[in-house]
C-alpha cells in the first residue's frame, strides 16, 4: 500500500502541501506587517509607536485594561498621543496619556464618575 498509495494520490497531496505551503506564508508575512492596504482604506503601521507602552509605569490600585492611539481614533489628528485605560477593582476608570512630542505620560484630568469601559472623551 505505502508507495503505490502515495504515487496514485500524489495529485492531491501536492494541491495539500501547496495549501498548507500558501496559508503559512500568508500568516508570516501578515505578522511581519507586509498586508497591502485595500484602496478605499486608511492603514497605519503602529509597531514602533507601540514600543512605549514598556515605560508605562504600572499604578498600585490599578490595571491597564486597554490602549489606542490617536490615529486610530482620528487618522487626520495631528498631534500623537497614547491613550491608556486604567482600572481599579471597584470599576473606576482612569486615563493616562503618553505624548509622543515631549515624551511624557501624564494623568488625563479625570471624571471619577466614569466607569470602567466608556470611551475617551476627546471633547474634555
Amino acid at each position: 500500500m505505502g508507495w503505490n498509495y502515495i504515487r496514485n494520490n500524489l495529485f492531491w497531496i501536492f494541491i495539500i502541501f501547496c495549501l498548507l505551503l500558501g496559508g503559512c506564508l500568508t500568516f508570516w508575512k501578515e505578522r511581519l506587517g507586509y498586508v497591502e492596504c485595500p484602496p478605499d482604506e486608511y492603514c497605519l503601521d503602529l509597531t514602533e509607536r507601540m514600543k512605549v507602552l514598556s515605560s508605562l509605569e504600572p499604578i498600585r490600585g490599578w490595571k491597564v485594561r486597554g490602549c489606542f492611539h490617536s490615529k486610530q481614533a482620528d487618522p487626520t489628528s495631528i498631534g500623537e498621543y497614547m491613550y491608556c485605560e486604567h482600572c481599579d477593582k471597584d470599576a473606576n476608570q482612569m486615563w493616562v496619556i503618553y505624548n509622543y512630542d515631549n515624551e511624557t505620560w501624564s494623568l488625563k484630568e479625570q471624571n471619577w464618575h466614569d466607569v470602567c469601559g466608556t470611551p475617551f472623551n476627546f471633547k474634555k
